[in-house]
């Protein structure tokens, strides 16, 4: 039986208007973020991941993922808030934006597509609210290990954040199909 489900993964400059502003609409639906524009997709993305019901385009969008370049500032005040202000600069990419409006595995193949990528092979952070179930134990799952203490949630007065982190993947060989 065919998978009816397809996955692309793009830079934010490979994308359509509308297949960005369907991404931000996914994200945005769980309000689990700061919500999110397609300027700041286009700034600060680095790949997007989008699994297609049926034909793909942007109507058939039915999860997401993406790894982002986070600003400096944000970036440094999550490891400094948990406890380790010296290592941001070894976690340079953020995984992150991961939402699925279906059941059914999706999340997982929005994440095994993203580390694919060079960029998802190497070291990565991931910040995840402690209350969020549905990140926080695929997280650990995947290699993440959570770093330092919980702290206060900026965004979310009342909530608190947990820092993870992962160090890079080992090396595959080409053709491989090791650790997917």
């Amino acid at each position: 039986m065919k998978d009816k489900f397809a996955i692309y993964v793009y830079r934010p400059s490979e994308c359509t208007n509308e297949l960005l502003d369907r991404f931000c609409e996914i994200v945005n639906a769980g309000g689990k973020v700061n919500p999110l524009s397609t300027d700041w997709l286009r700034d600060h993305g680095l790949r997007l991941a989008f699994v297609c019901e049926d034909s793909g385009g942007a109507a058939n969008v039915v999860a997401v993922g993406g790894l982002k370049a986070p600003n400096d500032s944000y970036h440094k005040r999550c490891f400094h808030d948990a406890g380790f202000p010296e290592k941001w600069i070894e976690y340079p990419v953020e995984f992150g934006w991961v939402r699925a409006t279906k059941t059914g595995g999706m999340t997982a193949r929005v994440t095994n597509a993203l580390f694919d990528y060079p960029e998802g092979a190497g070291p990565l952070f991931a910040t995840v609210r402690t209350g969020n179930e549905y990140m926080n134990g695929p997280l650990a799952a995947l290699g993440f290990e959570a770093l330092g203490k919980p702290y206060r949630s900026k965004e979310h007065p009342g909530e608190y954040v947990r820092l993870f982190v992962r160090a890079p993947l080992p090396a595959r060989l080409p053709g491989s199909s090791e650790g997917s």
